[in-house]
């Protein structure tokens, strides 16, 4: 049996979330919560960020988290545990697991759910196509380890802040670089151009900058102060 969170669950979670599966590229990129105090405040925040927690006791305890996103129509599963390894038994949880996110997300009238799965992770892979999940898009993360004898690039003219005016520029290189069954999916266009992706697990104040070059704007990037950087 599958059910939501209770506190009489709050062990378990405390020892599989250190075994468990992150599919979520908040926290490779940036951090996460603790999914135990995810689970705890789930119900006070489920609709403005807030994560579901479901459990199941077989195979030794399983639990599975999914979290949406803020103003969207969409979810992600964030956690799966424990991990695979292998084990046919807690392959036949995952699936179990995934099953009832997806019934449950249909309630909801969530029209997309999305999980982030490292390329060479076959065997996660494969779980998730069993169930019907297709790759959607592909991302690449770099992260710059900072230290003392990095130097800093000069000031450019070409970069600057992106402005009003550089609304139709912004549609056109949307337009050109996002995938075509991003845009189909979630209704590419110019409601969409200059928007910050994924910026709904990485709240906070974001900056806008485009480069311009001989009258072009081939690139625009988003930045907050404390580093993080969306291109």
């Amino acid at each position: 049996m599958i059910r939501p969170f209770r506190l009489s669950d709050l062990f378990l979670i405390y020892r599989l979330q250190r075994q468990g599966v992150w599919l979520d590229p908040r926290h490779a990129l940036i951090g996460y919560e603790p999914s135990a105090w995810a689970a705890l405040s789930a119900p006070l925040r489920w609709w403005s960020g807030g994560s579901a927690t479901y459990v199941s006791k077989v195979a030794g305890g399983g639990i599975i988290q999914m979290r949406p996103r803020p103003g969207r129509p969409e979810v992600d599963i964030v956690l799966l545990a424990p991990t695979l390894e292998g084990n046919e038994e807690i392959a036949a949880l995952w699936r179990r697991l995934l099953f009832h996110c997806v019934q449950q997300a249909g309630e909801w009238q969530v029209q997309r759910l999305f999980v982030s799965v490292l390329e060479d992770a076959e065997e996660t892979l494969s779980l998730f196509r069993q169930v019907g999940f297709v790759p959607y898009t592909r991302e690449e993360a770099y992260c710059l380890e900072q230290s003392t004898g990095i130097a800093v690039a000069p000031k450019s003219h070409q970069v600057r802040p992106l402005t009003s005016v550089d609304s139709w520029a912004l549609q056109k290189l949307h337009a050109a670089v996002t995938p075509r069954r991003v845009q189909q999916a979630e209704g590419g266009g110019a409601s969409r151009a200059g928007a910050p992706p994924l910026t709904w697990w990485a709240p906070g104040r974001w900056e806008r900058m485009a480069l311009v070059q001989e009258g072009r704007l081939p690139a625009w990037c988003w930045w907050r102060p404390d580093g993080l950087a969306i291109a």
